[in-house]
């Protein structure tokens, strides 16, 4: 603006040299990516947790079709299943970088995200967490997760309203009780920080009742009532901790009292 007022105050400056126009961008128009049925059998063996053989049919498709963007997203879940977040970040990034178009690419940026965190970078991460959470508003998920973010920076009025937000997104749909139950243990894990000792232990209680296997929820609770000297309710809740890890196959002598979600 403020160079737009000088050029019209000064009427007898000789015209300015005009300048060379650069090259405008031409962005390749979008695609759709080349599909193939064994994508779909990778992901049936990814709900059964086999993310081996998932990993090895979708690196045979990517061998025939190279420019599979789709065979190179569920790849890139496949490996980060696995735990190797540096290769499945870079497949995350060029998926994003294509122009091509298929079903499940809107979740590339929530799937980045959590390997961003993983690999320790929580602003990077947080970032596309942000894209998703606003490019898919009935996810629940990526909202989670900049709670969890923000409340490992200990930044308690942004943790506060991500995880809220996680709990609304989720608690009408059934089939996400367990997603619901975790946002309820972390805002649980807020308050006592808060020193809300009281309403920690409701959140908690909620969160037992909606999945009753989180079994760190069960040992805060234990914790939360031992500080307000109600051995019986602690006890019993060491006992429901105890009895959930048995039901998740987890030998008690590995479990570590008030762990994290």
């Amino acid at each position: 603006m403020l160079t737009l007022l000088v050029a019209c105050s000064d009427r007898s400056a000789p015209p300015a040299e005009p300048q060379p126009r650069a090259a405008t961008r031409v962005e390749e128009p979008a695609t759709p990516s080349p599909d193939d049925f064994r994508i779909d059998a990778a992901r049936a063996l990814m709900r059964q947790g086999r993310f081996d053989l998932a990993e090895a049919a979708l690196r045979t498709v990517l061998a025939e079709q190279i420019d599979s963007d789709r065979a190179r997203f569920f790849l890139a879940v496949a490996v980060g299943k696995q735990k190797r977040y540096g290769e499945a970040r870079v497949l995350y990034e060029a998926v994003l970088a294509s122009r091509q178009t298929f079903p499940e690419r809107i979740h590339a940026e929530h799937f980045l995200g959590w390997a961003l965190y993983y690999l320790g970078e929580p602003e990077a991460a947080r970032v596309h967490f942000l894209a998703h959470a606003e490019a898919v508003p009935g996810d629940g998920d990526s909202a989670f997760a900049i709670g969890l973010i923000a409340l490992d920076a200990d930044d308690r009025p942004e943790a506060e309203r991500w995880l809220e937000e996680a709990i609304r997104r989720q608690e009408n749909d059934p089939t996400l009780a367990r997603e619901v139950a975790k946002a309820e243990a972390r805002l649980g894990d807020l308050r006592y920080r808060e020193d809300r000792v009281e309403e920690a232990i409701e959140l908690w209680q909620r969160c037992v009742a909606r999945w009753p296997d989180h079994h760190e929820a069960w040992s805060k609770l234990a914790r939360g009532h031992a500080r307000l000297g109600r051995d019986a309710e602690a006890a019993l809740a060491t006992r429901q901790w105890e009895l959930a890890l048995e039901r998740i196959g987890r030998p008690l002598e590995g479990a570590a009292s008030g762990g994290s979600p």
